[in-house]
């Protein structure tokens, strides 16, 4: 019996899975992009584009890396092993769990309800 229910609910993933992936749209990429980023990229026919430099964004000075290190001060996110970690920004809500582990809860519920 539960060969058969396990049978079932692969084939109920596998039908959810290729109608989810069918249903939406397929869009090109350029479409989906804003009319400021789209010139930026090149499009499937054109040409490589010409060193003249007429294409290419002007660079500005980067800022300094901070993987370099000249010793002036200590490092602010540094700690001892047994000291507690500095006190920072409150830690992220936690995240809710997807509408998979939600749909897959729900059809075992079900068919533990079921099968009372």
């Amino acid at each position: 019996m539960a060969f058969s229910f396990l049978n079932k609910l692969l084939i109920i993933f596998i039908f959810i899975f290729i109608s989810l992936s069918s249903s939406s749209p397929t869009i090109s990429l350029v479409q989906q992009l804003s009319p400021e980023i789209a010139p930026l990229l090149p499009s499937p026919g054109d040409a490589l584009p010409s060193d003249d430099g007429s294409g290419t964004i002007p660079s500005s000075p980067s800022p300094p890396d901070p993987d370099t290190n000249d010793g002036s001060y200590p490092d602010p996110l540094a700690f001892s092993p047994f000291a507690s970690p500095p006190v920072s920004s409150p830690s992220p809500p936690p995240s809710l769990p997807s509408a998979g582990v939600l749909l897959i809860s729900l059809i075992i519920s079900s068919a533990s309800f079921l099968a009372l």
